[in-house]
């Protein structure tokens, strides 16, 4: 899949200060303060262009609350690489330009399906890619956000006390009939998170995520998501 935004009446590829983030190891609060101070130099020559290094763009976190992060075109990642030294500096400039080569590849020879195996095959790295973003945004969501969590998880209980209410054995038999059913999965980082099409159990408070130790979440429960669990589960409520 390519990434484009309009320069100059221009398509050009991008790659957003989330994966960026990712590629560099920097938290994105950080990246994002870095490029505003980029901004601000740019706002003081406007020869320079700053579209053709950054553009402002907005996202939807877990909340459904909108944030803010930027667009980084080739140039864009070339002066952040710039600032960088060291391995870290050499490891970003090899992955940003990997990934500008996959997108100008993708655009010249798209790579469609020929067979129902590669079709699946692709609509599985898709759902898998999805899953590892959602996994990242709340994994390793700023710890400015960790006081807002900790309140938000008022109102709600824990698995093994949901589990209990709605007559199972245990936390871990509610853990895998939910894993059964496509509704969550458990992460690299050990922890059960929902799926990309199950956003609306967060939206709509069914469920919540208290923060742990070394990036872990612990999934919470309200009781509307009780409800909403026994709905999708096929279980009666006692």
């Amino acid at each position: 899949m390519t990434n484009n935004l309009q320069v100059n009446n221009q398509e050009v590829n991008f790659i957003d200060s989330l994966e960026v983030a990712n590629m560099t190891g920097k938290r994105h609060d950080h990246l994002l303060r870095d490029i505003d101070n980029y901004m601000d130099i740019f706002l003081t020559n406007p020869n320079l262009g700053a579209l053709d290094y950054f553009q402002k763009a907005t996202y939807l976190d877990l909340k459904g609350e909108p944030r803010r992060k930027y667009l980084l075109t080739r140039k864009g990642c070339e002066l952040v690489a710039n600032k960088m030294t060291g391995e870290k500096g050499i490891l970003f400039t090899v992955a940003y330009i990997d990934r500008f080569h996959e997108m100008e590849k993708a655009v010249q020879q798209p790579a469609l399906p020929t067979t129902y195996k590669e079709e699946l095959l692709q609509l599985v790295e898709q759902v898998e890619a999805n899953e590892q973003m959602q996994a990242q945004l709340i994994e390793q969501a700023p710890a400015i956000e960790y006081h807002d969590k900790v309140i938000g998880i008022q109102g709600f209980k824990t698995v093994s006390e949901i589990a209990k209410e709605l007559g199972l054995r245990s936390a871990q038999e509610l853990y895998q009939r939910l894993t059964k059913k496509n509704v969550i999965f458990y992460s690299r980082k050990g922890s059960y998170l929902h799926r990309p099409n199950y956003t609306y159990l967060m939206t709509d408070k069914h469920i919540n995520y208290k923060p742990l130790e070394r990036g872990k979440v612990q999934l919470m429960i309200s009781q509307s998501g009780k409800r909403e669990f026994a709905r999708l589960l096929g279980i009666i409520e006692q």
